[in-house]
């Protein structure tokens, strides 16, 4: 999944989004980096 403020990738595991969610339209996922 790409974070919407960096657009860096991250594997959904390591990110510990699960992957229907990941999957989502409407899921906006931020990395620990940026949501700090």
């Amino acid at each position: 999944i790409n974070c919407s403020l960096c657009l860096g990738w991250y594997h959904c595991s390591c990110a510990a989004v699960p992957y229907m969610t990941a999957k989502r339209d409407d899921f906006d996922f931020v990395c620990g980096d940026c949501s700090t």
